[in-house]
């Protein structure tokens, strides 16, 4: 089951990602309102077993501080080429001494396939909008969690420090190798779209 939220300033697509009858969840990019989420959390009286993070920038990350105060035992996930960013905040775009910092946990490999809250995701690199950005693949839902690689009808920017439209086009012509066109897309920001969609419209076909 995956719930939607809208948080942040942004506002920003954060998912709950629960699987039925474990107690435990998989958070996609908590951007802020981390209230918000612990009171989606409670509501499906589950517990945040991971948060899984497709980039990071301020708007995906605000409220994971919070969360991992309140659920200590958490653990947060990250692309492994996004490291230098969650350790060198010159390179993120809006930054404030305020801000917490992240420090994931584990960080993954291209394609690697691991289990967080009973479910099964695999990450794929998809580099362009930062140059360790990722999409989380959840095979069971047949849903792509695409942070701001892939949105309907478009693509995340690629001016922003570590960006490359270059690696944006290479991430995008990947995604449509690799998926069907009946994997739903699930973007960090906008309304969510299908492969098969994005795949005309970008000329993938």
């Amino acid at each position: 089951m995956i719930g939607l939220l809208h948080v942040g300033m942004m506002p920003t697509n954060c998912y709950v990602v629960l699987k039925k009858g474990s107690g435990e969840a998989a958070v996609i990019d908590p951007g802020g309102s981390a209230e918000a989420i612990v009171k989606a959390l409670e509501s499906a009286a589950a517990k945040p077993a991971a948060i899984l993070l497709t980039h990071a920038h301020f708007d995906h990350i605000l409220a994971v501080g919070e969360l991992l105060e309140r659920y200590p035992e958490c653990k947060v996930y990250a692309g492994a080429d996004e490291r230098p960013m969650f350790e060198d905040h010159s390179l993120n775009p809006i930054w404030r001494d305020d801000f917490n910092d992240v420090a994931p946990d584990i960080y993954l490999k291209d394609c690697e396939e691991f289990e967080a809250a009973g479910l099964k995701f695999r990450c794929f690199f998809t580099p362009g909008h930062t140059a360790g950005s990722v999409s989380y693949f959840l095979a069971e839902e047949s849903a792509l969690f695409s942070g701001d690689t892939l949105f309907k009808d478009s693509c995340g920017r690629c001016d922003f420090p570590t960006g490359s439209e270059d690696s944006m086009n290479r991430s995008l012509a990947k995604i449509f190798a690799v998926f069907k066109d009946s994997v739903s897309v699930l973007p960090g920001h906008g309304p969510s779209t299908f492969i098969g969609r994005e795949r005309k419209v970008w000329g993938g076909e």
